[in-house]
């Protein structure tokens, strides 16, 4: 493969090696299994300029929008509105004519100015101050209180009356933290919000003097369970009245009784006389922690020592039972081991129980009232009952009765003398059948086939026997040959023995003392017989075969006889005699003899094995071919033996052969036989060798298959497959070799460090590998590599299929593909020929771009950057600011600033420097510092007026309370003062009247402490 880039080329790569698709700082290339995907990082570095298609530039000198709008590193300029970052001012801003127009510095100075030289009076209950801009006011209390915190503004409220005036209030219901009342002498008494605690409270023995009380609404419950607020001492709830005790027994309660009421612990009503009872010898009481309460027990001596005791029972009440008394003994596990009762009908009864705590003894009445004694078995199904009547005895078979009888049978020996005879005797009845019970005087009458008969009792020997010579048990057959049998004959049990009809002995004498014996046997109708005689055995009557008549034959021994099989003669032999016929009679000794095509004869005995076999080491059957290959065929030879032909099939039909022997080493004689080499070979029908198998070639095994009349062939060999062709010179054929490495070159998907086998084809002293469809071609990316098969497409993706959005190659070449020699310092490629794509430092033709910053742990901020056609927005969250020819906007109804103006949108305006110029933006502390400059001097002239103001009313009062001339033709002086709120005034005055009475002159001086002075004139005319 060659691949070629924008400039360069990687030159030819052969098939599985590795070709790098390397980025750089602004590009990454990623590969997998579906191609290398090229895409540009998020964060861009070293570019020179950005420019956005009829839209803004960035590049190092900042973003440029047009010409009225610019932001860079000198600041930010819109129109004639310039942010100076170096002296954090805004300058160029006009006067403004809105209520939410930016300010500038004259605009503020102006309106500070207007505002000098008025003072503001504070006027209190007791006298008033003027102050001007800038003048402090003090408003204080105590002069002593220096610690804040130690004061309250709850109680506190101040608020604008109906004339205008300032009040202060204190809370009617006053809220503190605390009140504390102290004697001075170190006992005081302090009440918080949530306790009273009084201090100096003399301790005993140095212990704290201080008490607090508290309320707390988490105490416990009173006895009843009732949820209260209670009080503490030191944190120790303070009992009421409504506490006290809960008792509970072992039934009933608990039972809550509170203080001050009273609890009696007795017994029965009726007991009221102490001398009747033990004064607690009997009685214990033990008091123990029970959780968070004390349990008291109240218990009886184990022992208890009582003069008497006397279980009453409950009688019946109403409509309740009697219920008897009863006294139970128990073992220590609380269980009632022996019980004392009386039953519904009075009668006592007493019952032991056994360690399965069921009835073992019971002591009572039965159902008619008498007497009864139970012995129970464990498992309550057998049990034993004593009566004055006898004994009943129940299992799981049913119920035995013991009881007498006085006209009992008999004994055994009185029977002999008296059939009639009588005495008295046990009777065992089971289901209503009576039987008497034998004693050691009864026994058995015996007798035989005679009259005589004898009394047996029980424990006696009745002796049966034969002969008194017969001694030796194993003498005899043990009875197989005898049987008894019990029958009735005449009222009488007769026991027969008798011999078996078909005898069955282990061997037995007849003859002797001069006479043959004979033992015949016949069948049932006496046709057939068998004679066994001293001589001979014959056999008479023997059905003829297929219908015809009877013969006879007999057994008898002989000594002229032929010899075994292995040439020994036998002493006797067997003959069976049938009239003249007579045949010997085969042994074990005889058998058959057996010869090959080599080898001497070999005779076999009867039941002797013949071994028909081939090498001793086959013994696996499945591996040999049933017999298919082989036939045997059988036939009279000349010499009248009989001759069996063993054939291998002309066309064998195997499943594998092995061809060549192994060594066959010396043993038990035999001498060593040296190995062969296997060779076969294959000629065609004209005789011509075509396949050659040799087990030894020159290079070892080697199977050749060879074109006839020709060096073309192909051989198979231990070095591989060698194949042979004739070229141009039939007589200097060309040979390759197809031979497999084990440590070959891995595929291009695996591990490059590993090996795997190839097959590889060496000719002309070459030898290279031969590739395979798992092998292909390796795409390094910058973090990733991608492996591609032979045949298989590599896909080159970047994201966007729609070429419209795409800058072109010919015009933007904003991307670059440069083939190195050997990988740039710091690239992640390898050391080779590398295929590096690169983003151009100045990017062209874009028509928007889009950044998406990221923290230090390169989790996603939420911000967006957007650089387009409408200039640059930012957004994030909610938050939205964009930079365009038309300035800087921030928010869809935020703070902007265009060649409009800036447009602080209802917001503040922060780290604005203080304004020099006429036109340079104010800030707040500036317009506060101004402020404050001319509220002082505002103020000081407020309180200068005010005092004119009270001066010249002084003056008025005095002039108001001048005197004047009230009768005709007379004339007076007069003079007056006056004051007002601390300032005081004189007046002067003089006034006429004419002596007509008609005319009235009047003229008037005052002054005041202010060294105002005024004055005034007047003229009246009155009819």
């Amino acid at each position: 493969y060659t691949l070629t880039g924008d400039s360069g080329t990687t030159g030819v790569k052969p098939i599985g090696s590795s070709i790098a698709f390397t980025g750089d700082e602004n590009l990454t290339t990623t590969a997998s299994n579906t191609g290398v995907a090229i895409a540009l990082n998020k964060s861009l570095q070293n570019m020179q300029s950005v420019a956005i298609a009829n839209g803004p530039i960035l590049n190092a000198d900042g973003l440029k929008i047009n010409d009225n709008v610019k932001l860079g590193s000198d600041g930010l300029t819109a129109g004639n509105v310039r942010i100076d970052p170096t002296s954090n001012k805004i300058s160029g801003i006009e006067a403004p004519t809105d209520d939410k127009d930016a300010a500038n510095k004259k605009y503020v100075d102006d309106h500070i100015t207007n505002l000098n030289n008025n003072p503001l009076t504070f006027e209190t209950n007791d006298g008033s101050t003027p102050k001007k801009l800038g003048d402090t006011l003090k408003i204080k209390g105590s002069d002593s209180n220096a610690t804040k915190d130690n004061f309250d503004l709850s109680n506190i409220m101040t608020w604008i009356d109906e004339n205008g005036v300032l009040r202060i209030g204190i809370r009617k219901s006053l809220e503190l933290s605390s009140i504390k009342a102290s004697d001075g002498a170190g006992k005081s008494a302090t009440l918080n919000p949530d306790s009273l605690v009084f201090e100096g409270v003399d301790g005993k023995n140095g212990a704290d003097g201080t008490v607090t009380m508290k309320v707390t609404t988490t105490g416990p419950a009173d006895v009843k369970g009732n949820t209260l607020n209670r009080l503490s001492l030191n944190d120790v709830s303070i009992a009421t009245l409504n506490d006290g005790f809960k008792y509970a027994g072992n039934v009933g309660g608990p039972i809550s009784v509170t203080l001050n009421q009273t609890i009696n612990i007795q017994g029965a009503t009726a007991n009221t006389n102490a001398k009747l009872f033990d004064g607690g010898k009997n009685v214990m009481t033990e008091v123990a922690q029970d959780g968070d309460g004390v349990k008291y027990t109240v218990a009886i001596k184990k022992s208890p020592e009582f003069e008497n005791v006397t279980l009453t029972g409950t009688p019946a009440e109403g409509s309740t039972v009697a219920k008897p008394g009863k006294l139970a003994i128990q073992d220590g596990a609380n269980k009632d081991k022996i019980i004392a009762t009386v039953d519904g009908k009075g009668n006592s009864e007493i019952a032991l129980k056994g360690a399965s705590d069921k009835d073992i003894v019971k002591i009572g009445a039965d159902s008619d009232s008498n007497g009864k004694v139970s012995v129970i078995g464990k498992d309550g199904a057998n049990s034993t009952d004593l009566k004055h009547d006898g004994l009943a005895i129940k299992d799981a078979s049913g119920t035995s009765n013991l009881g007498t009888n006085a006209q009992g049978t008999g004994g055994v020996e009185d029977l002999v003398a008296n059939a009639s005879a009588k005495k008295r005797r046990l009777t065992h009845t089971v289901d209503g059948k009576t039987e008497e019970i034998a004693t050691l005087n009864d026994g058995l009458i015996v007798k035989g086939n005679t009259t005589d008969k004898a009394g047996v009792k029980l424990n006696n020997a009745v002796k049966v026997a034969g002969a008194d010579s017969n001694t030796k048990w194993e003498d005899f057959d043990g009875g197989e040959n005898i049987m008894t049998k019990v029958e009735t004959v005449n009222g009488e049990t007769v026991i027969r023995v008798a011999m078996k009809k078909d005898l069955k002995l282990k061997d037995g004498n007849f003859g002797g003392d001069g006479k043959d014996g004979s033992v015949t046997v016949s069948n049932g109708d006496g046709t057939e017989t068998v004679s066994i005689n001293p001589d001979k055995i014959n056999f008479t009557g023997v059905p003829g075969k297929d219908g015809q008549p009877a013969v006879n034959a007999g057994i008898q021994m002989s000594q002229d006889v032929p010899n075994h099989v292995d040439g020994t003669k036998p002493a006797t032999r067997l003959q069976v005699v049938n009239g003249d016929q007579v045949d010997h009679v085969a042994t074990m000794n005889d058998g058959l003899k057996f010869s090959a095509n080599t080898g001497e004869d070999s005779a076999n005995k009867l039941n002797t094995t013949v071994n028909i076999k081939g090498d001793t080491a086959n013994t696996n059957w499945s591996e040999f071919d049933d017999g298919r290959n082989i036939m045997t065929k059988i036939e009279a030879n000349e010499k009248g033996e009989t001759d069996i032909t063993v054939a291998l099939k002309r066309d064998i039909a195997v499943d594998t052969a092995v061809v060549g022997t192994a060594p066959v080493e010396a043993k038990d004689g035999q001498p060593a036989i040296a190995g062969k080499d296997g060779n076969i070979t294959v000629v065609n029908k004209n005789g011509k060798t075509a396949i050659v198998i040799n087990s030894a070639g020159d290079t070892g095994p080697e199977i050749a298959v060879n074109k006839p009349d020709s060096a073309e062939g192909t051989k198979l060999t231990t070095n591989g497959l060698e194949i042979s062709k004739n070229g141009p010179d039939a007589t200097k054929p060309t040979k390759a070799v197809v031979s497999i490495a084990p440590n070959g070159v891995p595929s291009v998907s695996e591990d490059a460090s590993s090996s795997k086998p190839r097959l590889t084809l060496a000719s002309g002293g070459k030898t290279e590998s031969i590739a395979t469809m798992n092998d292909g071609l390796k795409f390094q990316g910058d973090v990733e590599s991608v492996d591609k098969l032979l045949s298989n497409t590599l896909t080159m993706v970047g994201g966007e299929t729609d070429e419209k959005k795409l800058t072109t190659v010919e015009a933007d070449k904003n991307i670059g593909v440069i083939v190195k020699d050997v990988a740039d310092a710091g690239s992640r490629a390898p050391a080779d020929k590398v295929m590096q794509v690169r983003l151009a430092k100045k990017l062209k033709g874009l028509e928007s771009a889009e950044f998406k910053p990221v923290d230090a742990g390169g989790n996603a901020t939420g911000q967006s950057i957007m650089i387009g056609a409408g200039g640059v927005t930012v957004t994030k969250g909610g938050n939205t600011a964009s930079f365009s020819e038309d300035g800087l906007r921030v928010g869809e109804n935020g703070p902007s600033m265009t060649s409009n103006g800036i447009n602080a949108g209802g917001m503040p305006v922060t780290n604005v420097g203080t304004p020099i110029k006429a036109n340079d933006a104010a800030t707040k502390g500036y317009v506060d510092a101004e402020l404050a400059k001319q509220q002082n001097q505002l103020g000081n002239n407020i309180e200068e007026v005010r005092k004119d103001a009270l001066g010249a009313s002084a003056m008025a009062i005095a002039t108001a309370g001048l005197p004047q001339a009230y009768i005709p033709g007379k004339s007076a002086f007069a003079v007056a003062g006056g004051a007002v709120k601390g300032h005081s005034a004189f007046a002067m005055g003089i006034s006429t009247i004419s002596d007509s009475g008609k005319w009235i002159l009047k003229g008037t001086v005052s002054g005041d402490g202010r060294t105002q002075v005024g004055g005034s004139i007047g003229a009246a005319y009155q009819w």
